[in-house]
């Protein structure tokens, strides 16, 4: 604002400058003058028509985001730590989600490890009381030495059934 005081009072300025340089001369203005006044005029009009445009976008600018009217270095900087903050979140949330994945992923790996050694276990467990109720079954048939009955391997048969039912069916 202060440098357009500045260009208007020397704008005002340069007909006094023009009328004593002629009459020091006794020459008429020159027309490269002229046109050259012409052309500042124009350039000089442009530019405070952007500034004033500047300016009053800048004005909206603040109202719209509910900040005062002041020196846009104040307004931008704002905005700078502002979109500073944001991308720290956006990264800071990135990293947590990343992270709850991570967990989530080795969670479930934990389970299925757990889920294998059970079922590697069960199936330990199925081997052996099958290797026990066979063996118990076989004894059974071939008799024992002394045995000459049929009721202990009828009932060592029995056994070895009801241990396999509870193994497979506690599975």
């Amino acid at each position: 604002r202060n440098a357009q005081k500045k260009i208007k009072k020397t704008y005002k300025n340069r007909a006094q400058v023009c009328v004593t340089e002629a009459s020091k001369t006794n020459r008429p203005y020159p027309d490269k003058a002229k046109d050259f006044v012409k052309y500042a005029e124009e350039r000089f009009n442009k530019i405070s028509e952007d500034q004033a445009t500047c300016h009053r976008e800048f004005s909206e600018a603040c109202q719209y985001f509910g900040e005062k009217e002041g020196a846009w270095e104040e307004f931008f900087e704002t905005w700078f730590e502002f979109l500073s903050e944001y991308q720290r979140a956006e990264i800071d949330v990135a990293r947590a989600i990343a992270n709850e994945r991570r967990m989530a992923r080795r969670a479930l790996e934990e389970k299925k490890r757990k889920e294998e050694k059970k079922q590697r276990r069960r199936r330990a467990s199925e081997a052996a009381i099958r290797k026990t109720s066979t063996r118990i079954a076989s004894s059974a048939r071939a008799g024992r030495p002394g045995s000459n009955s049929d009721a202990p391997a009828s009932a060592a048969s029995k056994l070895a059934s009801k241990l396999e039912l509870e193994a497979f069916g506690s599975l």
